[in-house]
Order: structure tokens, then C-alpha cells, then sequence
């Protein structure tokens, strides 16, 4: 069977989720965002919650992708930096 995770980066909290092609949802996690421990943190815990929901993937499993999604306008200059409204200084992360 073929998964896909979902990550949707609110600047409260940040849920990872893993779903099979057809919509049903096995594992979600939901952790604080803590915007304010700044980009990296957020990385180191959007990675964390991206494995946990993986964890539930059955062995034969195969994941198709990751999406993340988050506030603020889309941008497509080089390097993807744009100012975002959440979290709080992040600034031009990309």
C-alpha cells in the first residue's frame, strides 16, 4: 500500500499526519510549535513528528511524499525566502 504524510505548520501548534491514498488516516501527532526557539527547532521537530507517523507505516509500506503547509504567500524567488507571519522569527527562512 502507498502513504503519504501531511504536515501543517500553524503557528500554535504542528500536526504531522500519515494517510493512505485513499484518505484514511493511521497515525496523527500534534506537538507545540515553538516558533520562538526559532527555524531550526521547528525543523528538528517537524522531522520528529514526520518519523513518529512514519513509525505506523506498515514495513511494506511505501511513502509517495511529504507535504507541508503553512500561512503566509507563496513564494517562488531563488532560494524560496519570503517573509512568513508565523512562526514568530522566521523572517526570510526559507
Amino acid at each position: 500500500m502507498r502513504y503519504i504524510v501531511g504536515v501543517d505548520l500553524g503557528g500554535t501548534n504542528l500536526r504531522a499526519a500519515l494517510a493512505d491514498e485513499q484518505g484514511t488516516i493511521y497515525q496523527v501527532v500534534r506537538v507545540p510549535t515553538a516558533g520562538d526557539e526559532g527555524p531550526e527547532a521547528v525543523m528538528d521537530k517537524i522531522v520528529a513528528c514526520i518519523g513518529q507517523v512514519r513509525a505506523a507505516m506498515p514495513r511494506d509500506g511505501q511513502l509517495l511524499g511529504v507535504g507541508i503547509g503553512s500561512p503566509g504567500p507563496r513564494c517562488t524567488g531563488a532560494g524560496g525566502g519570503c517573509p512568513r507571519p508565523h512562526p514568530r522569527g522566521w523572517g526570510n527562512a526559507p
